[in-house]
């Protein structure tokens, strides 16, 4: 049947069901499952119903039991790896892991959100990004029927990767602005010391150069919240 509704907002309000780990609607986009009782549209009994048919209770048991031993499996190989961090105990099939050990909180967001990003390009295995205590992490749910301790090492693989990647990149970054800062840091100190001596005058061209370094600190500690950020 049909209903139509007056209060468009309220309507979906009352029908969405959201998580951080879910996509959010591309501009103009319009989600199906923002106005309907999502839970309700398939015959979700049927597919109870075949997996118990198929696989009985003791396959349904193993198969559990092997995603809880297959999870636990991946947090050793990456809790092995610089600057991750298994953030979960792992008792069930999920790892939660963030990127950026000893990182400020926005910047382990960043290089987090940077590292899921370079694995879904990579093409190996998939995961998403989700919101935990209000910081990002990547989320691994290990729930495949097939997935193998081969398919579990060749992932741990390819994320220990992309996470020396980032690393590398971050720390590339972080020696660019380091050296920088250091730069502009000595000669405003220079320029300084120079006028606290009294030997010139603010309104020079030491007072100048002071400024200039000043004004380029700001936009080099400018540029470093962006980059941490993206």
């Amino acid at each position: 049947g049909y209903a139509i509704v007056r209060h468009p907002d309220a309507h979906r309000r009352a029908m969405t069901a959201a998580a951080s780990y879910l996509p959010d609607e591309a501009p103009g986009e319009r989600d199906p499952s923002h106005y309907v009782p999502e839970l309700s549209r398939r015959a979700r009994g049927f597919a109870t119903w075949a997996i118990i048919r198929h696989l009985g209770r003791a396959g349904i048991t193993e198969m559990i039991e092997r995603h809880c031993r297959l999870a636990r499996q991946l947090a050793e190989l990456l809790s092995r790896g610089n600057g991750v961090e298994v953030v979960n105990d792992v008792t069930l099939n999920q790892v939660i892991v963030r990127f950026g050990a000893g990182l400020d909180a926005a910047a382990g967001d960043a290089t987090t959100l940077a590292f899921i990003d370079r694995l879904q390009k990579d093409g190996t295995c998939f995961v998403g990004g989700a919101k935990w205590r209000n910081r990002w992490v990547m989320r691994i749910s290990v729930i495949g029927y097939s997935t193998t301790e081969a398919d579990i090492e060749l992932a741990a693989a390819a994320m220990l990767r992309e996470a020396r990647a980032v690393g590398e990149r971050t720390a590339e970054r972080m020696g660019f602005f380091a050296h920088e800062m250091g730069r502009l840091v000595t000669s405003a100190t220079l320029a300084f010391e120079a006028l606290q001596s009294s030997r010139v005058g603010v309104g020079g061209s030491t007072g100048a150069l002071l400024e200039r370094n000043l004004a380029r600190l700001r936009h080099l500690a400018a540029r470093s919240l962006a980059e941490v950020r993206l």
